[in-house]
């Protein structure tokens, strides 16, 4: 390791010009003095962590085979070793597609409720189990149809929280620290200052209500509101706003920092690619502080592992969507949580006058130190910078005259422990060069870790088979993705103990798109195939099987891009293209009783047909590949014995014939 001591200016100066060349004229400047006084100190850091809900985000997680899965969450949460989230942030589900899929409700109806369904209560246990500080943040993006009977601002929201919130406590030992409003959908006054009220009611006066979870201009007009709102401002705890960092949102106003209250980005977007998403989440954290004193960074999303059928893909720490072969991927942004986390912890005290702000050629910089002193870090990106730079950092006022660790990224190497320095005559100078992370700090204990490559990544092999008979009840089915709706294993009757059953009614207060229940899963390299289903509508409604599921918009209000047999309980049904329907007819069929769906591609050549009756053969090219589904009217329904078979087996062929 290339250890150094940097005693004088002249010295460092001599050795970065003669490195620089012919170079060294462009950028050659005289070094920038930024102050670091101990004695300036700001607000607290509240903690940088990462969203796993707005839709099925982290769906795929759960079903990843023992030893990569533990991998994963060790990267995500393990403190010293990978991102060590200092927070993290779960969607309350609500059986409605909240942008990227369905989360399961823990109240499907009024009287039901189940504290173990879906993936979040394990990912907060599995969070909490590596790091016990770690804090746990809640929102719903939306909520199930009975829920204020479709109005979200209601006293049901306030109670479907609340039992949220006690649930998590009573049957996972859990404490939630924060709660908002409803996810990007403005606020509503009232039910605000009433939903404090019930928290505290409920014996959750600790637990902080955040307002409002939308973009830049609204956050601020709940702030400014509560600015000549005396009852609403005694309501909010937290005024949170998203990606406040890039969107050039209004910023607190004097009178609105005067309220006292923390600022919270409560939902961070970093869309961009490799390296660049890793200096840019550094360049998101320093300018949320430097311009608004946010002192919270919860980045949405946590994980990519859902199907790469999404307009967001890339999005997140890592890459786990793959969990039949077991094979993830570490992408460079998770080494940019570390260059926060494993250096500074909630309670550090960020620097003022001086201690934060832009660097003169180019960057951003913040300083924060331990609340006994002892230490301090200084978390720097050039990201804007045109060339290299020295500053000298100048030690006032207690600030420790340490050894100094420089940890860096670039990219090329992430998370590199790149030497020593030693401050002389009260101040310590450093080469800081363009397009770079570093981390500076008198601290040890940091580590990039590490385990072996994860297995190769393999499509899905066909033939697929589920029978829906090894979960328990309650559960998700292995590598189903709900996009709409609730699907999940229930008690079957005769002939199937056990069904995959779409349990979610109609809801007017979801997010995203997708206007009818629909799960999916396979491949997007499957093509020619047979997926067929036993398929049971209760009472009346319909039920659907897709194939060929591709792309899916952003805020698809459709059936997915793809192909759709759909049948209704009187027998009418047709088959679609994406929003165009290709057949119709009628055919015998009833609910409260069983019948077998088939849908079937051979190159152009679809067929559907009905417990083994052809009802539909046509020509279509459109959609030449994609994954299935099981889907449903807003009804109740249930599904058994899925099998997705290659069109050239002999039971795929045989069905294609009848």
């Amino acid at each position: 390791m290339n250890r150094f001591r940097i005693r004088t200016y002249a010295a460092l100066a001599a050795l970065i010009f003669s490195a620089m060349g012919d170079a060294r004229q462009a950028y050659a400047a005289p070094v920038a003095t930024i102050d670091l006084d101990g004695a300036a100190v700001g607000r607290p850091f509240e903690g940088l962590g990462a969203v796993s809900g707005g839709g099925n985000t982290s769906r795929l997680l759960p079903d990843y085979p023992e030893a990569q899965k533990k991998q994963i969450l060790d990267y995500l949460f393990k403190p010293g070793f990978g991102a060590s989230l200092s927070e993290f942030k779960v969607e309350v589900g609500g059986d409605v597609n909240s942008t990227e899929g369905s989360e399961l409700s823990h109240m499907h109806t009024r009287g039901d409720e189940n504290y173990s369904r879906g993936f979040e209560w394990w990912l907060m246990e599995q969070a909490k189990a590596r790091n016990p500080q770690i804090t746990l943040d809640c929102l719903a993006w939306g909520a199930p149809g009975w829920v204020g009977n479709g109005n979200f601002w209601s006293t049901d929201m306030m109670d479907y929280y609340i039992k949220f919130i006690k649930g998590a406590k009573k049957y996972h030992g859990l404490d939630i620290v924060s709660v908002g409003g409803k996810n990007e959908r403005g606020y509503d006054r009232d039910w605000y200052i009433g939903f404090r009220k019930a928290l505290d009611a409920n014996g959750l006066s600790q637990v902080k209500l955040v307002a409002s979870d939308d973009w830049g201009p609204y956050w601020i007009k709940v702030a400014e509101a509560s600015t000549t709102d005396p009852e609403l401002s005694k309501a909010i705890d937290v005024f949170g706003g998203h990606i406040t960092w890039s969107e050039n949102p209004p910023l607190p106003t004097e009178a609105i920092q005067k309220l006292g209250k923390p600022f919270w980005d409560t939902e961070l977007h970093n869309y961009y690619p490799g390296f660049e998403s890793e200096i840019s989440l550094i360049q998101a954290f320093n300018r949320n502080y430097i311009r608004a004193k946010i002192t919270k960074n919860m980045v949405w999303n946590l994980i990519w592992s859902y199907y790469p059928v999404s307009s967001y893909q890339d999005v997140g720490m890592m890459r786990a969507n793959s969990p039949w072969s077991g094979h993830y991927e570490v992408l460079p942004v998770l080494w940019g949580y570390a260059h926060i986390n494993q250096f500074v912890k909630p309670g550090w005290l960020f620097l003022e006058n001086g201690g934060n702000g832009e660097l003169p050629a180019g960057g951003t910089y913040t300083a924060l130190k331990s609340p006994n002193g002892r230490d301090y870090s200084l978390i720097v990106e050039t990201k804007d910078a045109p060339g290299p730079q020295l500053v000298q950092f100048k030690l006032m006022h207690g600030m420790p005259s340490k050894t100094l660790h420089l940890w860096k990224s670039t990219a090329d190497a992430q998370f590199v422990h790149s030497g020593d320095l030693t401050p002389a005559n009260g101040a310590v100078t450093i080469s800081l060069e363009p397009n770079c992370v570093y981390s500076i700090t008198t601290t040890k204990g940091q580590r990039k870790g590490s385990f072996p490559a994860s297995p190769a990544d393999a499509p899905l092999k066909l033939p697929y088979q589920d029978n829906y008979q090894s979960y328990r009840v309650g559960a998700q089915a292995r590598y189903h993705f709900d996009y709409h709706g609730a699907f999940e294993i229930a008690k079957g009757g005769a002939g199937h103990p056990k069904v995959l059953r779409q349990m979610a009614t109609n809801s007017a207060s979801g997010w995203g798109g997708a206007y009818l229940p629909l799960t999916f899963l396979g491949s997007t390299d499957w093509k020619d195939y047979m997926v067929s289903a036993d398929a049971y509508i209760e009472k009346a409604g319909a039920v659907a099987i897709h194939g060929r599921i591709g792309v899916i918009p952003n805020d698809n209000k459709f059936d997915p891009p793809g192909y759709t047999f759909r049948i209704q309980d009187s027998g009418a049904w047709e088959l679609s293209s994406f929003q165009t329907v290709i057949a119709h007819g009628d055919t015998s069929f009833s609910a409260d009783r069983w019948h077998r769906l088939q849908l079937g591609f051979q190159g152009s050549q679809i067929t559907a047909s009905v417990d083994g009756k052809a009802v539909a053969t046509v020509t279509d090219t459109t959609y030449p590949g994609g994954l299935v589904g099981l889907g449903t009217g807003w009804n109740f329904a249930q599904f058994a014995n899925l099998k997705v078979e290659p069109s050239g087996s002999q039971t795929a062929m045989a069905g294609l014939a009848r």
